[in-house]
């Protein structure tokens, strides 16, 4: 009989990435975030979920390097202006995200002509940013 793994045997990787999100989005949104998934993060154009946002994006190189630093809270008053910053990491690239809409890819034929059981899989069109 199997026993169920314990958390320590699974083995897991952190990484940071700097995120670059060009389009129609604003730093209040950025604050309120509920869901956010990344696919093909490792890929050459990784898709970014923000709540009902999509984004697809590549990896470029920074001008310069790119400092990675996280707030140390001030448990007493965390909207304290004097927080300290804690050194996190730094990189060399980030990841451009663009906005884009999905919609579904109906388009699927077998060899022989017949339609087969399609699976809703994303097309993915960039929209066009109106920032300027």
């Amino acid at each position: 009989m199997e026993t169920p793994a314990s958390d320590d045997e699974y083995e897991y990787e952190e990484t940071t990435v700097v995120a670059e999100i060009n389009g129609v989005i604003d730093s209040e949104f950025l604050a309120d975030i509920k869901l956010a998934k990344v696919l093909g993060i490792d890929g050459e154009k990784p898709l970014l979920q923000l709540d009902n946002y999509t984004f697809s994006g590549q990896y470029e190189d920074t001008m310069g390097t790119c400092m990675l630093f996280k707030v140390k809270s001030n448990e007493e008053d965390p909207q304290d202006p004097n927080r300290k910053l804690e050194y996190t990491c730094l990189s060399n690239k980030k990841l451009s995200l663009q906005s884009v809409l999905l919609k579904k890819n109906d388009d699927k034929v077998s060899e022989q002509n017949k339609p087969e059981e399609t699976v809703d899989t994303p097309e993915v069109t960039p929209v066009a940013s109106t920032s300027s």
